[in-house]
């Protein structure tokens, strides 16, 4: 088995799009180092179409998996949703991730002192706002659609988010 990934470290989003304060990245680098010891191949920084083309890759194995990930956010559809200060989650998220494993040569997103809202009420949105409160983020809303009981996010992270200081506002979207 050989598992290519576009990123210096493999582990795709366990390792650059959940926080360590969730998933601690020794745990990940060890599941790397046994499978790796089962036989796995790891190729770091290979990208598809740049690096390596998926007619050699057809040409030198059996199989071909295509597991990108969800890496594509789905866009917010009101006015200034464009706006530079609005980020989607995985680009804050990976960039802090990267930030705090030292890959970074661009300056992270940082909520130190800012009024941060997070939009979404999934394990994601949670990522987001824990992440926020420990950048020290002035003061950090999430917004819901819905009520508590239909959010998709975990209950436990919701209670988290909540001892940490986070302002849920339930029934509630941006108009703008």
């Amino acid at each position: 088995v050989d598992i290519y990934d576009r990123n210096h470290r493999v582990g795709g989003l366990m390792t650059y799009g959940i926080p360590e304060f969730k998933l601690e990245q020794e745990i990940v680098a060890r599941r790397a180092r046994l499978l790796q010891e089962a036989g796995v191949a790891f190729h770091p920084e290979t990208t598809l179409g740049v690096d390596v083309t998926l007619d050699e890759l057809r040409s030198t194995h059996d199989a071909v998996v295509l597991a990108f990930g969800a890496y594509k956010a789905r866009a917010l559809d009101v006015p200034g949703a464009d706006l530079e200060c609005v980020v989607p989650a995985l680009d804050y998220l990976i960039a802090n991730s990267r930030h705090q494993i030292g890959e970074t040569t661009r300056p992270v997103i940082d909520a130190q002192g800012k009024r941060v809202i997070v939009v979404g009420g999934g394990d994601t949105a949670m990522d987001c706002v824990r992440t926020a409160v420990r950048q020290s983020a002035r003061s950090v809303v999430c917004l819901y659609r819905r009520g508590r009981v239909n959010m998709p996010g975990s209950a436990r992270e919701v209670g988290h988010a909540e001892e940490e200081g986070v302002d849920f506002r339930w029934q509630a979207q941006p108009e703008a």
